[in-house]
Order: structure tokens, then sequence, then C-alpha cells
């Protein structure tokens, strides 16, 4: 036996066999290439034959260029420079090329402006459902069966067979399994914008599901819907979206909120005062008690007993409450804002978060909901049809209650979220501590 073999057995603890190979531990490697320097890589190093397989340490040092590889050959181990495959990112992005019409009309698409980067619709995708991912360059997986491919490009001559807007010239194709019911009829088809755009059948399932994200995506990013079967468009208005939702942690009384932001909207009021009724005054409580015994009509003293008693009962009670803070579990604030709408600011706890925020740490506890909802003019739902003063007015309103959403993250922290569910960037955005 030789004295390297020997040396090797004592530093190892193992028995001396003839003829075995002299065995270093990962460690003893591990340290012997980072002594290395990386020109010295491109020499193949032959130190004592092992058995074990190659190794590969750049995920164990740094991700860099070269990765360290420990290769077993005849003559023993070789340590090699090469390039490591793990380090290699994927491509989320191809040139766009030119669709054909045949695949155009055989598919839903996502229109978008050139300007859109893809990563931005990987952002939208990832904010709606847990699998979308990059399966390859313009494949974007969103859920299930359900993917897009893309971008391509549309030219004016397809683009004129197509009836698509001039200004959308990049275009995703959706990839999805169809599923569709028995059609609407057609008198009741007129009120439901995707029976109106389905006359074959509307789309249920993972095709419903889809589409309706697409349309939420498409209003987010200025772009539109094409519909496969009937060719139809659904364009969303992007200036539509005006009601924001703050979310955070951390709860605000009715009278902190107030005062926090009369400031700058002096006419905010607790919806529960406007709700409220006049009060009478004592001359109308004793006509009406008079008019009430003066005809008993056929009322039993022993339940003109039990009214009096419930009387002196809810007058006790209501001088209670009034020496006692309100406990309320939610609460509404109203003030007008822009020239003609108002804005309801609802808050309430919810039991969980958004599917946008499922991620942030914060929301395994307690999580306020500030709903900052447009009412224009006066109105419980937002009009359909918006007239060019509308447009103006709603304009008005959204920086209104953009402002309102800024100063209460500013105080309460949290994120901002639009109406259809992603997240809006404030300039006065903090980030939960």
């Amino acid at each position: 036996m030789s004295d390297e073999v020997s040396d090797n057995n004592e530093g190892t603890g193992t028995n001396s066999v003839p003829g075995a190979p002299a065995r270093r531990s990962l460690r003893d490697r591990m340290a012997d290439a980072s002594s290395r320097s990386r020109s010295s890589l491109t020499e193949d190093y032959v130190g004592d034959s092992t058995s074990l397989t190659s190794t590969s340490l750049n995920a164990i040092t740094s991700l860099s260029e070269f990765s360290q590889t420990f290769s077993v050959g005849a003559e023993g181990v070789s340590q090699t420079s090469q390039v490591a495959p793990i380090s290699a990112t994927i491509s989320t992005s191809a040139p766009a090329r030119s669709i054909d019409e045949a695949a155009a009309s055989e598919h839903h698409l996502l229109l978008l402006a050139d300007e859109v980067d893809p990563l931005e619709i990987e952002a939208l995708a990832l904010s709606i459902w847990d699998e979308a991912r990059w399966e390859g360059a313009g494949q974007l997986h969103l859920v299930g069966e359900a993917r897009l491919v893309g971008p391509w490009s549309i030219d004016a001559t397809l683009r004129k067979t197509l009836k698509t807007p001039a200004s959308l010239t990049n275009v995703w194709v959706l990839e999805c399994p169809k599923s569709r019911r028995n059609p609407v009829d057609p008198q009741l088809a007129v009120l439901d914008e995707w029976a109106s755009v389905f006359p074959d059948g509307v789309p249920v399932g993972l095709e419903y599901r889809i589409l309706t994200a697409l349309k939420r995506m498409a209003r987010r990013l200025g772009g539109a819907v094409r519909v496969a079967d009937s060719g139809k468009m659904i364009a969303p208005d992007p200036d539509s979206a005006v009601s924001l939702t703050v979310y955070t942690p951390r709860w605000l009384d009715p009278e902190d909120l107030l005062n926090l932001l009369k400031p700058h909207f002096p006419q905010l009021t607790d919806s529960r005062q406007i709700a409220t009724p006049a009060p009478q005054s004592a001359q109308q409580m004793v006509q009406k008690n008079a008019a009430i015994t003066a005809e008993p009509g056929t009322i039993r003293t022993d339940i003109a007993t039990k009214i009096a008693k419930a009387r002196e009962l809810a007058e006790k009670t209501a001088k209670e409450v009034g020496a006692t803070p309100e406990v309320v579990a939610g609460y509404a604030l109203v003030t007008p804002i822009a020239n003609r709408s108002d804005l309801m600011i609802e808050v309430e706890p919810i039991p969980r978060p958004p599917q946008v925020l499922r991620w942030e740490s914060w929301t395994t506890g307690v999580i306020i909901e500030y709903h900052l909802k447009w009412l224009p003019a006066g109105m419980l739902e937002p009009p359909t049809g918006v007239s060019r003063t509308a447009r103006l007015e709603r304009m008005r309103s959204s920086r209104d209650i953009e402002k309102v959403a800024e100063i209460i993250v500013t105080a309460v922290g949290g994120s901002v979220i639009d109406e259809d569910g992603f997240l809006v960037g404030l300039v006065d955005d903090t980030a939960i501590e």
C-alpha cells in the first residue's frame, strides 16, 4: 500500500484495501474548487478515482456563467468548465409573426397595442391564477388546459377582414376547450353581453371563466376580446373602472376617518346620520298619544300596559346607548365629489383577501376593506352609456377617488385594487411594516 493511500485512510477512518481508490470528501473537493482560479478551469484536473457521480457546484456556490463540474472517468475524477444549463432563463417572448386568417377565425383573440409588454400580461395572469407561467417563448399557460399563444401581428388586409381596431395590432390566441350551453332566446340575449356575442350557445365552465378574465385584462390594458363564433368584439372602456378598494390590516373608527378626510372633503358625512329620520317634537308625541287614547278601539287594558312598559324600556335603553360609545362591525361615509357625483366609503372587515393579495404575509391576520364606490349623479350603479359630459365627470371623480385612496393608504398602509381585482400603484403607496 502506498503512503498516499495510507494517509488517506487515516483521515477517513476506513480500512485499507489493496487496489482500492482513495476517496475524497465533497467538502475537500469544494474547497479545492473554490481555491482554483477561473482561468485554470480550462485545463482538466485529474484526481483520485471515485465512484461518485458527476456533481455540479453551480447551485451551491454562486450563479455564474461557468459551472465547476466533476466527471467520473476511467482515469479518475476530472474537473472541467462548462456552461450550466440550470442557469439559463426561459425566453418569454418572440418576435411577432403574422397570423393567418384561418387561425385567427377559429380562436378567441386578445387584441392589444404594440406597446403592451408580454410581462404585463403575465403579471395580470398571476393576479388571477396560481398556475400561470411561461411554458416557452410566447406560450403563457393560464389554468387547466387554457393558454395564450403570441404575440401575432395583423396586417391591414386581415384587420379589415376581422374588423378589428387599427390601434390593436398585437394578437394573443386563446387555446381553450370549448364548452357551451343551449342558446339564449334572442329577445333575452340583448340583455346579456355574452349571450349577444354567442348566439349559438353561451360558454360555460373553463371557457367562460377564461373569457371573463380576458375581458378584465383587456380593460386594464386598453385592449379587446374578439369572439371566434360570431366575430364580434368586446372592448371594455379602460376609463370605466373608477371605483377603488384599499386592503389593510389597520382599522379606522368612523370619527378617525372623518377627521382624516374632512380637511380635503369638508362635506364628508356619516351615512348613519343621513339615514336617521328627524325626531318628533314633544308636542307631536303628545298629540299622537292623545289620538290613540281617544279611540282605543278593541285594545285591552293589559295590552296598553305592555305598550307603556315597552316604551319606558326603549327610552331607558336609548339613554344608555347614548352614553356608551357605539361599537360597529362596519360603516359608510358619503361625500360629494367632482361636480355632480358622490363617493361612498364602505369600511368593514373581510374573512379572506382578494386573489391578487393571496401571497402577502399580513393577509393571514385581520383584513380591513375600504371600498371607495363611485356614485355618478346620485345613482347606485354607474350608467352603461357615457356621454362626453359624463366622461369628463367620470375623469374628475376618478381623480378625487384616487386622492382618497392615497390619503387612506398613507395613514394605514396596505394595497389598492381596482374594479377588476388588479393592483394599482399610487404615488403615496406605503408598505405594511
